[in-house]
């Protein structure tokens, strides 16, 4: 193998260095690159720590993220590597790793903030947000900072945890140095603005830190949101009944060389390409062949093509009225300022671009068009599979979509695409890392499972992942949907790890069994005081699926074991949140 440059002295003594060498011989060139970025992982992580207290010299700038799906952390990534290229001495740090004692020692401060639910930042960072509206919260006068917000323009607090955020740290004191920049769905021309604005006004310390090593790049994989990997299809299988109002169906991708890695509690992002039928209604709609050729990006190609696989045209967002204003169709944007929160609601999940268009008309050049038009969004599911059962394969547990708009059946982009598809076609996907939802680090501890519907998917890789690593701790299972005979997602698998005890309880309410309904909510509420004794004894508990029930259960958890004893959850990082 080619020769292993040692570390300069003092940085490794030379018995160290005699020891790493030592490991290092006989590894193959993949292994020694997948052990640099083991090392380079250890070693940010150890900087990152510095946001807990321990100073530095030459002036830091913190860039704090809280995200739920992922999008937050790639901006605020994207900043940060940005700030170090310019020689800043730049951390990034995760909400739920972020040291409230801190605050007060912060002099540059970037924040991006997602908004969940009824206006909830993530999970995350909830800790900080209380503590910044408590009276103990510190004067900041020596702060300077700014907010990038991110949220979905379809919901009615529209971007309300970056708001709030940002309007209290001006009440204590801290400068703004540019406004808060507001991002829809379509974020990214949005992102980027801020990122520039932010790169024009931080200020940088002439004096570099002396614990700062550079650390090599992280071995990953190429693919990724900006590149997905072309994933072949091997089954496409339905686990509900005929009867089912809720047609669900289990998928399992090939991952074949793409390096692609992932663990229990991650997401894969799927991109779907839009359906036949309604290409071709836009087209038909717009009065043009498909056939024209259009530029994406830096790709000619038609404008079918476009359509199909680049530009969101099975839902609409507020990106959509402004772009349609700036392709000159005015009265698009002046018809969404003037609506009520609840109408434009109504009308953003149901309407796609034919029912746009037949209201305010469409560009008649196919290029205007394309321009006008969010680039295609992915979506995210949750990955149903285990990397160590799965053997290099990723699973899903998908639900049918559909919906009725003015009497016509619509159908969820991403869920129509991924039912049509068959052994052997391709989808185009990435891995879409959740750190909020992990595995206890302690295979003893007890963990609860909470899961409605299509929700469940985690919790089968969860399990199979704890059966074949050995973990001791106890699994409770608590799953929901609307009949037993035709909705019980898994029965098979779930029946088979109760038996044989890898499920320690297996609880099940089905809600349109019995003339009162029963939702998980009521599980958790009737089985609160044993759901407690895990808890406290180091138990993890875990929530995934709709948000208005993700809110259920944690109402009804709350009721029963205090607010006190949930923000203690929350602080010790083991209370877990995934809806949607």
């Amino acid at each position: 193998m080619a020769a292993v440059n040692p570390l300069p002295q003092p940085i490794l003594t030379a018995e160290k260095q005699s020891e790493l060498a030592q490991i290092a011989n006989g590894m193959s060139r993949e292994q020694l690159m997948w052990s640099s970025g083991f090392l380079a992982g250890l070693a940010s992580s150890q900087l990152q720590g510095l946001a807990e207290g321990e100073p530095v010299s030459g002036e830091t700038v913190t860039i704090l993220y809280a995200s739920q799906t992922g999008n937050g952390k790639r901006v605020a990534q994207a900043l940060a590597d940005q700030l170090a290229d310019k020689g800043a001495n730049a951390q990034l740090v995760d909400f739920a790793d972020y040291r409230k004692q801190q605050l007060a020692k912060e002099t540059q401060l970037f924040a991006v903030i997602s908004t969940h639910g009824e206006g909830d930042p993530p999970d995350a960072a909830e800790p900080l947000f209380r503590f910044l509206a408590s009276k103990r919260a510190p004067k900041l006068e020596n702060l300077r900072y700014a907010v990038l917000a991110l949220g979905d323009s379809s919901y009615e607090f529209y971007c309300e945890a970056g708001r709030k955020f940002d309007e209290r740290l001006a009440e204590l004191g801290a400068q703004r140095l540019i406004d808060r920049v507001d991002c829809d769905v379509d974020y990214a021309d949005s992102a980027a603005s801020w990122q520039a604005d932010v790169l024009e006004r931080v200020e940088i310390g002439s004096d570099a830190p002396s614990n700062v090593i550079n650390l090599p790049k992280r071995v990953r994989s190429e693919f990724n949101r900006a590149n997905p990997y072309h994933a072949e299809i091997l089954e496409v299988q339905a686990i509900t009944s005929r009867e089912s109002r809720s047609h669900t169906f289990h998928v399992e991708l090939d991952l074949g060389d793409s390096q692609l890695t992932y663990e229990p509690g991650d997401a894969l992002g799927v991109y779907p390409i839009n359906h036949p039928t309604l290409v071709e209604a836009v087209l038909k709609a717009s009065r043009l062949s498909g056939e024209e050729s259009v530029q994406v990006a830096d790709s000619t190609i038609s404008l079918r093509e476009a359509l199909a696989e680049h530009r969101e045209i099975n839902q609409i967002s507020a990106a959509t009225f402004k772009r349609w204003a700036a392709a000159g169709i005015a009265s698009a944007v002046e018809a969404f300022d003037g609506m009520q929160p609840a109408e434009r609601r109504e009308l953003l999940n149901s309407w796609v671009l034919t029912d746009f268009i037949a209201q305010f008309g469409v560009p008649k050049d196919a290029q205007v068009l394309v321009d006008a038009l969010p680039a295609i969004e992915p979506r995210l599911y949750s990955i149903a599979s285990s990397p160590v059962t799965a053997e290099g394969e990723v699973h899903l547990t998908v639900a049918r979509l559909t919906w009725k708009n003015a009497d016509q059946e619509r159908f969820g982009a991403a869920t129509r695409y991924l039912e049509d598809l068959g052994p052997g076609d391709a989808a185009r996907v990435y891995v879409e890392p959740n750190t909020s939802f992990r595995l206890p680090e302690d295979p003893n501890a007890p963990i609860i499972m909470v899961g409605a519907g299509t929700g469940v998917a985690p919790f089968r890789a969860f399990v199979d992942h704890r059966v074949e690593q050995g973990a001791g701790g106890p699994n409770w299972l608590i799953f929901g949907h609307r009949h037993l005979r035709s909705d019980f997602l898994y029965q098979i698998e779930w029946l088979r790890h109760h038996k044989e005890g890898n499920l320690a309880r297996l609880d099940v309410a089905f809600s349109r069994d019995q003339e009162e309904k029963r939702y998980v909510q009521h599980l958790v509420a009737e089985n609160a005081e044993e759901i407690g004794e895990q808890l406290k004894a180091g138990g993890h508990f875990y929530v995934c699926g709709a948000i208005a029930m993700g809110q259920a259960v944690e109402a009804a958890l709350e009721d029963a074991l205090g607010e006190e004893f949930m923000d203690q959850m929350r602080e010790e990082k083991r209370w877990h949140r995934d809806v949607y």
